[in-house]
């Protein structure tokens, strides 16, 4: 998405503008990414990193009915762990295998 954005800042601004922009977006966010077991064993573990989680990425593999299906799992697990709700992104991985073949 920020990829996205930024490119079509690009087309409106010059290129010392954007500079300044990027640099300005790097030092007001700051991105924590975890890489979360679904074993049960570490439920608590995960409960515990939710915490102020302004962000979830549920990835699924979309080679993959069950593991699309087990992404509603982990969206009822954010909005049991979480107040208020973050911002909730379902990512398909692996499109390019289905989509992108030669």
């Amino acid at each position: 998405m920020v990829c996205i954005e930024l490119t079509l800042v690009y087309r409106v601004m010059n290129r010392k503008q954007l500079i300044e922009l990027m640099l300005l977006f790097l030092l007001i966010v700051r991105v924590h990414l975890w890489d979360l077991s679904g074993n049960d064993e570490y439920y608590d573990t995960r409960i515990d990193l939710y915490g102020k989680t302004d962000g979830v990425f549920i990835a699924f593999d979309v080679t993959s009915q069950a593991s699309f299906e087990g992404a509603s799992r982990w969206y009822d697990e954010v909005c049991k762990a979480c107040t208020p709700l973050p911002a909730i992104f379902l990512c398909g991985c692996k499109v390019c295998t289905v989509y992108c073949e030669s």
